[in-house]
């Protein structure tokens, strides 16, 4: 069902006006009558399930030290992280994967793919059924600018709250985040089109941010992202995401990551910890 017809049936239409602009800030996309109801309802149990809520508190809400030092921690407990390493081709033909790198071969029992398959699709054997699914994917058009501002509250997450328009414009500012009150550093968040080139969006952002009373001092970094993997509501009505399950373990291969779960941090972490422990369980066994 679309998420208006899921929450209309439900008596919920609030729902739809009150999540409504912090589901479309966070890269999801507007709510309109396409839009599946499965993911509205992921980001509002997100919403209504962090403590405190994004609901215009003005404390941070990341890891602390960022996901660098987070991803550094963790790398720190393995054996063997490559990084720097360009994977070219990968071979399930034969009793072991095989990884073709431009660091050498790697031979492994297993694989476990965490981007999008269609974003691996060009680096394997793929079969007919992981083409056709990945030929269903559907991406939004999300960017991020890290600036200099002037003018604007600080610190916190601000979310645009007036009614959005259905498509959002490209370089429509959605939302900005300052984490720090003694820095006018700030990532603000709009959305972008294949049409709209580096310097047309950032243009476009600077008007968006004299609009709200603000000022563009200097852009660090401009980057447009293909964000939120998914698939139209008629894709999973014809069972897209059983057929993902029921291919998990084939050439032993296994999918992970936001397009199996859902393009949220706590989505992505409980998806990938139930695969490690409904294939691998005796192995997460030992190291735990």
């Amino acid at each position: 069902m679309s998420a208006r017809d899921w929450l209309a049936e439900r008596g919920l239409d609030g729902l739809f006006e009150t999540v409504g602009a912090c589901f479309t800030a966070g890269g999801f996309g507007a709510l309109d009558d396409a839009l599946p109801a499965l993911y509205f309802a992921k980001v509002a149990a997100y919403y209504f399930t962090s403590s405190p809520g994004p609901f215009g508190h003005r404390a941070p809400f990341t890891v602390t030290g960022g996901f660098w030092q987070l991803w550094d921690r963790m790398a720190a407990d393995l054996s063997d992280v490559r990084c720097g390493v360009e994977v070219l081709s990968v071979d399930r033909s034969g009793p072991c994967i095989r990884i073709h790198t431009s660091a050498g071969s790697v031979t492994a029992d297993d694989l476990v793919i965490t981007i999008p398959v269609d974003q691996a699709l060009p680096l394997l054997d793929a079969s007919e059924d992981e083409r056709e699914i990945a030929a269903r994917v559907r991406r939004l058009d999300y960017c991020t600018t890290m600036c200099r501002v002037s003018g604007l509250p600080r610190p916190g997450t601000f979310i645009i709250g007036e009614p959005l328009q259905n498509p959002v414009p490209p370089g429509q500012l959605v939302a900005w985040r300052s984490q720090y009150a003694d820095t006018d550093w700030t990532v603000c968040y709009s959305y972008g089109s294949k049409s709209l080139g580096p310097a047309e969006s950032v243009e476009l952002l600077r008007n968006e941010i004299e609009r709200i009373g603000g000022r563009l001092l200097e852009v660090r970094n401009h980057r447009h992202w293909s964000r939120m993997p998914h698939f139209s509501g008629s894709d999973i009505a014809d069972g897209i995401y059983e057929r993902i399950e029921k291919n998990q373990g084939r050439q032993n291969t296994y999918l992970v990551g936001s397009l199996p779960s859902f393009e949220l941090n706590e989505c992505n972490v409980s998806y990938a910890q139930w695969v490690a422990k409904r294939f691998f369980g005796a192995a997460t066994e030992r190291r735990e």
